[in-house]
C-alpha cells in the first residue's frame, strides 16, 4: 500500500496508524540488515581491511628493498664515487696545476717563444735588408756588367805631337781621346754608364778591358799606341800599337787585359804617336766587362 493510496481510502488517524507501521516495519528491516552486515568478517570486499594494507605494503616495501638499484636514476655511493672526485679534489688539483712552472708543456712560455721565434717585424726588416743589400747571394754569380764607349766612321782627325820617347811606353806622352765617339746611348750597356768621352764602373770587382781601332796617319813610319785612364790618371806600362809605314792607309790593332776597379771608377781612352801628325781612328770600341771576381 501506498502513501497516495492511504491517503486517498483512510481517514487521518487511520493513515497515521498506517504511517507509523510502515515506519516502523522499515525501522526493523533496516537495524536487521545493518545488524547482519555490521556482523559479516568482510563486509566491504571491494575495500582492504587494515591488516591486508599492511601486508601488501610492507610486501612491497620489502621487494623494493631487495631490489639490487631500485632507483636507476640515481648514483649508489659506489657509482657516485666512479664518476666524481672527492670534495675538494678539482681545486686542489687546479691549485697544484697552476703551481708548476711550466702546467702546458704543450706551449711555449714567453722564453721559449723568443728563443723559438724573433721578435714582431724582424723577418719584414731583414727582408728589406736582404733585398736591399749590393750582393744578397754571395753563392751565386753575379750578374754581368759591360759596357763601351764606341767609334764609328769617323773622319775627324786628331792633331798629335810627337811623344818625347818613341817606344810609346811614357804615360805623360798620351793625350786623351775626345770629340769623335757616337753620341750616348751607344751600343749594348748593362750597369756601366756611358758619358760623352768615358764610361763609368758600378760595381766593384775584375774586370776584362776590350780594345780594337781602325786608324791611318798623315805622315808614312808612324806609330801610334794606346793606354786607357782611371780617374784621369794612367797606371799602365803596356801599350797595344799600330805601326802605318804609308800616310793614309788604314791599319788596325786589339788588345785585352784584366783589371780591378771600385764603383764609381771612370775609364777613358788614351793616344801617342811618334810623329807629329794627324791621326785619324775611324772605327774603335773601348769596353769593359765584369769577371764577377770581387
Amino acid at each position: 500500500m501506498t502513501f497516495k493510496r492511504l491517503r486517498e481510502t483512510e481517514t487521518d488517524s487511520n493513515r497515521v496508524k498506517k504511517i507509523n507501521e510502515i515506519v516502523d516495519a522499515l525501522n526493523s528491516s533496516t537495524s536487521e540488515t545493518l545488524a547482519e552486515h555490521e556482523a559479516a568478517a568482510d563486509p566491504h570486499p571491494q575495500y582492504l581491511l587494515q591488516t591486508e594494507g599492511e601486508t601488501i605494503a610492507n610486501a612491497a616495501v620489502a621487494a623494493h628493498n631487495a631490489v639490487g638499484d631500485p632507483h636507476p636514476q640515481y648514483l649508489t655511493p659506489a657509482e657516485g664515487n666512479a664518476a666524481y672526485d672527492a670534495l675538494g679534489a678539482a681545486a686542489s688539483a687546479v691549485s697544484t696545476h697552476e703551481g708548476l712552472t711550466d702546467p702546458h708543456p704543450g706551449y711555449l712560455t714567453p722564453a721559449e717563444g723568443n728563443a723559438a721565434y724573433d721578435a714582431l717585424g724582424a723577418a719584414s726588416t731583414a727582408v728589406a735588408d736582404h733585398v736591399a743589400a749590393a750582393d744578397p747571394h754571395t753563392q751565386y754569380a753575379k750578374k754581368i756588367d759591360y759596357g763601351q764607349r764606341a767609334v764609328s766612321l769617323n773622319a775627324t782627325a786628331i792633331a798629335m805631337t810627337a811623344a818625347v820617347d818613341s817606344t810609346l811606353a811614357t804615360n805623360t806622352d798620351y793625350v786623351q781621346v775626345t770629340g769623335i765617339y757616337t753620341a750616348v746611348p751607344d751600343g749594348v750597356n748593362s750597369g756601366i754608364t756611358q758619358q760623352t768621352n768615358s764610361f763609368t764602373i758600378a760595381r766593384s770587382g775584375f774586370y776584362r778591358i776590350e780594345f780594337w781601332a781602325s786608324a791611318r796617319a798623315g805622315a808614312n813610319n808612324t806609330q801610334i799606341g794606346f793606354k786607357f785612364a782611371v780617374n784621369g790618371v794612367i797606371g799602365l806600362v803596356r801599350r797595344p800599337k799600330i805601326f802605318m809605314r804609308n800616310s793614309n792607309e788604314t791599319h788596325t790593332g786589339a788588345a785585352f787585359g784584366y783589371a780591378h776597379f771600385n764603383a764609381g771608377d771612370v775609364l777613358t781612352l788614351h793616344i801617342a804617336s811618334t810623329n807629329t801628325t794627324d791621326i785619324t781612328i775611324e772605327d774603335a770600341v773601348f769596353g769593359a766587362h765584369s769577371m764577377n771576381i770581387d
